[in-house]
């Protein structure tokens, strides 16, 4: 099935809010400790562009050259965990809601049992939202994120 999950680039530019994201569709689990690790770097972090593939780098460690297993795209992919959001200009990050298995199917009418197999789009389902990177409720600033606990991070990020 996968292990679905991404991350959002957030950065303003000419006053319009635009979005960058960066999908992996095995690493969702291990995702916020692969962007913690990015961070701890402490390279660029106000330089949106080179952050991106900073955190992007360490999303593929391993696997770059394939054809499976990650994207970049300017909207939501597959999601199964909550969206990390990373705000280079205010140097913060965060966590949204989860968007569910259920909820889709239910959105959809599709079997719950088979949503993993479809791309989700979001015109496929008026009574379903997904994620969107401004529900963030609460974030932390860079530093602090680079100095959570493994555990911190799991608790936050179930």
């Amino acid at each position: 099935m996968g292990d679905r999950a991404n991350v959002v680039i957030k950065e303003t530019y000419q006053e319009k809010t635009n979005y960058v994201f960066l999908y992996t569709h095995w690493r969702g689990y291990s995702l916020p400790h692969l962007v913690q690790a990015a961070l701890q770097r402490r390279c660029r972090w106000s330089d949106g562009a080179y952050l991106t593939r900073i955190i992007f780098d360490g999303m593929t460690d391993g696997e770059q050259g394939g054809e499976l297993g990650f994207g970049i795209w300017p909207s939501i992919c597959d999601n199964e965990h909550k969206l990390i959001v990373v705000d280079p200009e205010e140097l913060r990050i965060g966590f949204t809601g989860n968007p569910t298995w259920e909820a889709r199917a239910s959105a959809t009418g599709v079997p719950r049992e088979m949503i993993g197999y479809l791309r989700w789009r979001r015109s496929e389902a008026d009574t379903y939202k997904d994620p969107s990177p401004e529900d963030v409720k609460s974030w932390w600033t860079f530093e602090e994120y680079c100095t959570l606990t493994e555990e911190e991070i799991r608790k936050a990020y179930e």
